[in-house]
């Protein structure tokens, strides 16, 4: 598929959309606009292999042991659907799992240098990002030796917040039933049947999870890949989702998107057509957004402790980001000795409240915490050098113009916040 000799894409917007790769392919050879987008190809196909080459060992091991992995989502579309691999950016690998397969999984992973940075049902540590009561649709995170590469092991296809899954439960057990065997690089591995690649993997994925009906610009051309890959018609289409119990959902997703009808909406919906949705399909999936807001009244009363406990140390590091003339002024004026020498890492939990009374502090005084946060780094810096940990902040100036990035580190290990 070639995009026509007109075909004139703004080289900015493509490069923060993760479509450098596309692009390139895309635009005729002749088009002196090609040279705009080669790096991103370039790069995006060393990434790719480099990726193949580390996943290949594991799931070769795992299926000489009996244990069969379900590549779905970014690297499976990219591997298997788009025509060039580097067309297709992704950030992590996921793979689902039998959740009985998950200990000896794990096992053999360790055993070939991956290193278990979380698993479900384990006591919590503190790089976890996930909390130890967690039942959602993960149940391990697996990274390889350099840390530049996480595989998102699912026990479940679809999100969760509460441990409600009798839904979710009966789509896995369907994406399984329905899964084909595939002969890949000398070994054997699952994929979802390409209608519930397209339903499950991009559909509901994008529905029913913390995405809530907001799309991405490569949803489309996720959509139309998986079409013309496998010459899949609306109508058959439409009878698996009856199947599955998801027509209404998908009628609005192909308001929104339609590879079909060559139809792509990316205006963010607002709250009320949200809630509205969620009110349409509430027979089959509970309604997200009250699933999450349980959640959070579940957790109401701890987090207003928290909050209650940071607010002041908040407050002290605002106002000192206030007066301090320069960002570096401000680090300095906390620093010194912590209040005792330690050598152990604080529990994960008070690393949990801490982290959760910071944020929502935050949040209560109008400030976004998404990404970089100065305010959100000294609290918590400060905080732990209260309780007699030797934290420590490093800064790194990523553009001149810009605020320094801030990295919260202890014992020379950074610190998620």
């Amino acid at each position: 598929m070639r995009a026509p000799s007109s075909f004139a894409p703004d080289a900015g917007l493509v490069m923060r959309a993760g479509l450098a790769g596309f692009a390139f392919t895309q635009l005729p050879e002749g088009s002196p606009r090609r040279g705009e987008f080669e790096q991103g190809f370039l790069a995006m196909s060393v990434l790719h292999l480099n990726v193949k080459a580390k996943l290949l060992p594991l799931l070769t091991a795992w299926r000489d042991q009996g244990i069969d992995a379900l590549v779905f989502k970014g690297f499976y579309l990219a591997e298997f659907v788009y025509d060039h691999p580097a067309q297709r950016l992704y950030h992590d690998v996921d793979i689902l799992l039998r959740p009985e397969q998950v200990p000896a999984a794990a096992a053999i992973a360790e055993r070939l240098g991956w290193v278990e940075k979380w698993r479900a049902g384990r006591p919590g540590a503190l790089g976890d990002k996930r909390r130890p009561d967690y039942q959602g649709h993960e149940v391990m995170h697996l990274q390889d030796r350099e840390g530049s590469m996480q595989l998102d092991i699912h026990r479940r296809i679809l999100h969760n917040d509460l441990p409600l899954t009798g839904t979710q439960q009966r789509f896995t057990e369907e994406a399984w039933r329905r899964a084909v065997e595939v002969s890949w690089e000398g070994t054997v591995i699952r994929q979802l049947d390409p209608l519930d690649s397209l339903l499950m993997g991009l559909v509901l994925n994008r529905c029913w999870s913390g995405d809530n009906w907001h799309l991405k610009i490569a949803d489309f051309w996720d959509f139309r890949m998986l079409v013309d890959k496998y010459d899949l018609q609306e109508n058959a289409l439409m009878k698996r989702a009856v199947e599955l119990g998801c027509r209404r959902t998908l009628r609005i997703f192909l308001g929104r998107c339609d590879a079909f009808r060559d139809r792509l909406v990316l205006m963010s919906p607002n709250p009320l057509q949200i809630w509205f949705w969620n009110l349409s399909v509430a027979f089959e999936r509970f309604p997200p957004a009250l699933e999450k807001a349980l959640k959070l009244w579940s957790r109401a009363p701890s987090a207003v402790i928290d909050v209650l406990r940071e607010l002041p140390a908040v407050l002290r590091i605002l106002r000192l980001l206030r007066f301090a003339p320069t960002l570096q002024v401000a680090i300095g004026t906390l620093e010194g000795p912590a209040d005792a020498s330690t050598s152990e890492l604080p529990p994960y939990w008070l690393w949990t409240h801490i982290k959760r009374g910071v944020r929502w502090s935050l949040k209560f005084l109008g400030i976004e915490t998404e990404g970089g946060c100065p305010a959100r780094t000294l609290t918590l810096y400060y905080r732990l050098r209260q309780l007699g940990y030797p934290a420590t902040i490093q800064t790194e100036v990523v553009d001149p113009g810009m605020v320094p990035e801030l990295r919260l580190e202890l014992y020379g290990r950074v610190l998620d916040e």
